[in-house]
């Protein structure tokens, strides 16, 4: 009897987990889907992370200029010595944890912990020894996002219920406007979060959509009545 409770229990344990896995996945994909989408580098090595913060495409976030949030010890921890350089990310990323942990912080009073942000691909190689939790795929979808700087994981540990009510609104609404991906992850205990170009200036870029149809049609017209025109003189003449 003990013996069939016990598979059960494993059992349900494991179809449990099936919707969380699902859903990892399915992120997962669409993170990557993005990052093609917006032409974003998968960063290979340190000399290559170099470049892009040497051409200002990512820039340094180490939560000294904020009381809203800190980088967590555990950023950087399979390299040490390049630890600075993890702590880097898109403009547009750190514009989004500026604005959310900045309300959050209004709102809660708690300092935020970052525990990842940028990662080379020989950095994610090293993380795969030491954790089942990370994406260790080298191509297609199964790449992690945060080999493209614009990812952070912001953890959620020692949250009160009000606090992940909150999380949750506020990153469904973002989610929904097209300017985030995001996953709740329960292995790592924190809010895996990519944040898109589109960050910031979605309802521009929508704005712009709509206006290009208007002036096409608004060209045409004029070149429709010149050609009348030149029917009608040919006619005179």
């Amino acid at each position: 009897m003990r013996k069939f409770v016990l598979t059960l229990s494993l059992l349900a344990f494991l179809f449990s987990s099936i919707p969380v896995v699902e859903a990892r996945g399915r992120a997962q994909k669409r993170q990557n889907a993005a990052a093609d989408r917006h032409d974003l580098d998968r960063i290979r090595d340190i000399p290559h992370l170099k470049r892009l913060i040497a051409g200002g495409y990512l820039v340094k976030i180490d939560g000294s200029d904020t009381d809203a949030y800190a980088i967590a010890d555990e950023l950087g921890e399979e390299d040490p010595g390049n630890r600075a350089l993890y702590m880097h990310g898109r403009p547009y990323t750190k514009a989004f944890l500026k604005d959310l942990l900045g309300r959050a912080h209004r709102e809660f009073g708690r300092e935020y912990k970052v525990t990842s942000l940028t990662r080379t691909w020989e950095y994610q190689r090293l993380l795969c020894k030491s954790n089942d939790n990370a994406i260790c795929g080298g191509k297609g979808w199964k790449r992690s996002s945060h080999l493209t700087g614009a990812t952070v994981d912001i953890s959620y540990v020692g949250f009160s219920k009000s606090e992940h009510r909150w999380f949750r609104r506020e990153l469904d609404a973002l989610q929904k406007r097209g300017t985030i991906i995001y996953i709740k992850e329960y292995a790592q205990s924190c809010y895996h979060i990519m944040v898109l170009p589109t960050y910031g200036k979605g309802s521009k870029a929508k704005a712009t959509k709509k206006a290009k149809p208007t002036k096409k049609a608004k060209a045409k017209k004029p070149q429709k009545k010149k050609k009348k025109r030149g029917k009608k003189r040919k006619r005179s003449r």
